[in-house]
């Protein structure tokens, strides 16, 4: 598991604030891309995702690094369980020419972001496994009271 930081709520970001307060499944928490940068090793762009759980009155954090490959399969394990959730929206599409573009890379982290800070609302994602090992959460953060 990544190493893991308590925050106070204050000293979180509105957007992340809003997305704790919104949340409809439990334990709250939030999803927030920080960065972005294409990885001329691995010729893909991997995405700096912060997770933040809401234990109490502090948030617990961590980050992790995906390629949007790896966030198009969390989707693809995800989606038939949930495929009646109005909450789950549809995954950024794939582009083949152009997909380096800086324009592009920027709308692209947009839409995941917005995926992502949906994903609060669709209740019982968070508890399964494919969650779990995506985004590298501890099981007891989610199963602790």
């Amino acid at each position: 598991m990544p190493e893991s930081s308590v925050i106070s709520i204050e000293s979180l970001s509105s957007s992340k604030k809003a997305q704790l307060q919104n949340a409809m499944d439990l334990p709250k928490m939030y999803l927030s891309i920080e960065n972005f940068d294409y990885n001329p090793e691995q010729k893909c762009v991997i995405y700096t995702i912060e997770i933040g759980i809401l234990k109490g009155s502090k948030v617990i954090t961590h980050q992790v690094h995906k390629r949007y490959s790896a966030l198009f399969e969390f989707d693809e394990l995800i989606r038939p369980l949930f495929k009646v959730s109005r909450f789950l929206l549809r995954f950024p599409p794939k582009k083949i020419f152009g997909n380096k573009q800086k324009e592009f890379l920027e709308q692209r982290a947009t839409e995941l972001q917005k995926y992502l800070a949906c994903l609060n609302n669709v209740v019982g994602v968070i508890s399964t496994p494919s969650f779990l090992r995506c985004f590298e959460v501890d099981p007891d953060l989610i199963n602790e009271e």
